[in-house]
């Protein structure tokens, strides 16, 4: 090879391992900047199965990581070019130059040596490794088909529906009980969901400790572990001879609350404001029985563009929807499970929608409050229809909330809990305090009213059975490994009955 280019190649190869470097470090400082910290399977979701709808996402935050990506390039750029490539702008310029990109007088030599760029590299991934909790998978051993001795199937459940009572289930983007504390922050800022009154008749419940285990930690996974009662794992990995099936539907071997409910006569009716291919939400739905899906594209033909943020239709607009919708199906005559997803209280910075500006809103915290009032309006109207006699209300947190504008103050709390709350038609009360995501897929059918022989649906228990009260102490910890084991059982609720249809 003529001498000439191989001093071209050895550059362009110099040049691609510390921009590899750079982006690693520069993209792994904007994710916890921005979202703090993110787990190895939310991250692998994301890519292999949920790539659609990631360009559609806030436009804010693309522009802010392509910025990122910006400076990485611009500090490869001022760390390849040798010192004397500033010559042409004056000696004294290009030493000062020289100095300002690492403060040392040949800088440009690190970049010549080898054995320095594989260090910077190496760095880099253990920097990334680091950041979306890679090293953990390390510490996993080979637990074999731990999962399926524990999961139980709802399909092959013979349940009974007494009554069939209307649902509305309401996932309220990162709700924490510590924005309720004000001793934390300046005032409870959840004041008035907690004060909704109980039904006439029913019951008021909220669990002490609701708690986020092992693949149920953002809004996607909070969906799936509280409606099919089972952790989300990303998958092709694990599987990689039926990639093509695992992502066409989305874990179409599970039977999930929908399906069961669709069994049973009832209309599944899913609202929120981002795009439906977002973090495949909408293919989850499509898959397990929803018959009205409405997103951001439904949305944006019906609203100005002020009514919608980064992310889509803000709260105030959708429960607004949720509300007509409600209405109608009432009128249907058909029981109905109406399920809504907020978005204003999402990270990094969250959305303060004009109208809660109106009111006096201010700020994140303003944010929060806004939408926890919303929410509780939204129920409010539900309690004065007279279908309110025969439905059931749940509003909980999808998830934990991630970085954002209060990070600093929710980590000072001793135990992060996911909010709750259940009103029910008829009194009921639950045997345990503590409840898993899992929990809430036998909780929310007995709290319907539904017969749960054995008391449990995929890895959780009714919360109101003695079989949840008779747990032993550290059930907790087992069910960390339990729904950490992505076993063969596991990856068959990807691919299980696709290859009928």
């Amino acid at each position: 090879m003529d001498a000439k280019w191989e001093v071209v190649l050895k550059n362009v190869a110099r040049f691609l391992i510390l921009f590899a470097a750079m982006v690693m470090a520069f993209g792994c400082y904007w994710v916890r900047n921005k979202f703090g910290e993110i787990t190895w399977e939310q991250l692998l979701f994301h890519l292999q199965i949920a790539e659609d709808g990631l360009a559609d996402a806030d436009a804010g935050l693309v522009r802010s990581f392509a910025r990122q990506m910006g400076w990485a390039l611009l500090v490869t750029i001022l760390l390849m070019v040798p010192i004397r490539g500033y010559a042409s702008v004056g000696r004294g310029v290009a030493w000062c130059l020289a100095y300002c990109r690492l403060g040392v007088r040949k800088v440009y030599l690190i970049t010549r040596d080898w054995r320095v760029l594989a260090l910077m590299l190496a760095g880099s991934l253990l920097f990334a490794g680091e950041t979306f909790g890679a090293l953990d998978l390390l510490e996993r051993s080979d637990q074999g088909e731990l999962f399926g001795k524990h999961y139980v199937d709802p399909s092959i459940v013979e349940l009974q529906a007494h009554g069939r009572g209307n649902l509305v289930l309401v996932y309220v983007e990162s709700l924490e009980t510590a924005y309720a504390d004000d001793k934390l922050f300046d005032r409870n800022l959840l004041k008035d969901l907690q004060e909704l009154a109980p039904p006439a008749t029913g019951s008021k419940i909220a669990f002490s400790d609701m708690y986020q285990s092992v693949g149920t930690g953002w809004t996607i996974a909070g969906i799936v572990s509280t409606q099919c009662g089972v952790p989300l794992h990303s998958v092709l990995l694990g599987d990689g001879n039926k990639q093509g099936e695992m992502v066409s539907k989305f874990m179409p071997g599970a039977t999930c609350l929908s399906d069961l409910l669709k069994h049973h006569g009832y209309r599944n009716v899913f609202m929120h404001g981002p795009y439906n291919a977002f973090a495949g939400v909408g293919t989850f739905m499509r898959t397990h029985s929803y018959d009205e899906v409405y997103g951001r594209e439904f949305w944006q033909h019906g609203y100005a563009s002020q009514h919608i943020n980064g992310w889509g239709l803000y709260d105030a607009d959708l429960l607004n929807e949720g509300s007509k919708k409600f209405d109608d199906l009432v009128k249907k005559k058909q029981p109905f499970n109406l399920t809504l997803l907020t978005i204003d209280t999402h990270g990094p910075d969250g959305f303060l929608s004009p109208e809660c500006q109106s009111m006096g809103y201010r700020g994140f915290n303003g944010v929060v409050e806004c939408t926890a009032n919303k929410v509780a309006k939204f129920v409010r109207h539900i309690q004065a229809s007279p279908a309110a006699k025969s439905t059931t209300i749940v509003v909980m947190g999808d998830h934990l909330a991630m970085r954002n504008p209060v990070s600093d103050i929710l980590a000072k709390t001793e135990r992060r809990r996911i909010f709750n709350l259940l009103l029910t038609p008829e009194r009921m009360s639950p045997a345990i305090g503590s409840v898993s995501r899992f929990d809430m897929l036998p909780t929310m059918l007995a709290a319907m009213g539904w017969e749960i022989p054995q008391n449990k649906l995929g890895l959780g228990y009714n919360a109101f059975s003695s079989e949840a009260a008779s747990r032993s102490k550290d059930w907790q910890q087992q069910l960390e490994v339990i729904a950490g084991n992505k076993s063969p059982r596991y990856l068959a609720l990807w691919r299980e009955h696709v290859s009928k249809e």
